[in-house]
C-alpha cells in the first residue's frame, strides 16, 4: 500500500475523478480516498506495477467524457509514502 498526497484532491467529486485515473490500470487492488486530506491510499501488486506508475497515471490528463475535452494538470502528486516530491516548477 503507497499513500499518495495528491494536490487537486479537494472534495469527493476530485477524489472520484482521481480514482477513475487508474481504472484499468493492471495491479491496482483498492484505492481509498481522503478527500479533506488529499490523501489517496492505494494497495497494489508490485509484481504488475509500481509507486511511479500510479504517480504517472495519476497525473496524465484527464478526459471529461461530458465534453470529450482533455484537462491538463489536474493532479500532481506532492507526497509519496512521507517523502515529500519536488514540483516540476521548483526543479
Amino acid at each position: 500500500t503507497s499513500v499518495l498526497v495528491v494536490k487537486g484532491v479537494k472534495c469527493v467529486d476530485t477524489a472520484e475523478r482521481a480514482a477513475r485515473q487508474l481504472d484499468g490500470l493492471a495491479g491496482v487492488r483498492r484505492l481509498e480516498a481522503f478527500a479533506s486530506r488529499a490523501r489517496l491510499e492505494i494497495t497494489f501488486d508490485p509484481t504488475l506495477v509500481d509507486a511511479a506508475t500510479l504517480r504517472e497515471a495519476l497525473e496524465a490528463p484527464v478526459h471529461e467524457p461530458a465534453t470529450g475535452e482533455y484537462l491538463f494538470g489536474l493532479y500532481e502528486v506532492v507526497e509519496m509514502d512521507g517523502v515529500k516530491i519536488a514540483s516540476a516548477e521548483e526543479e
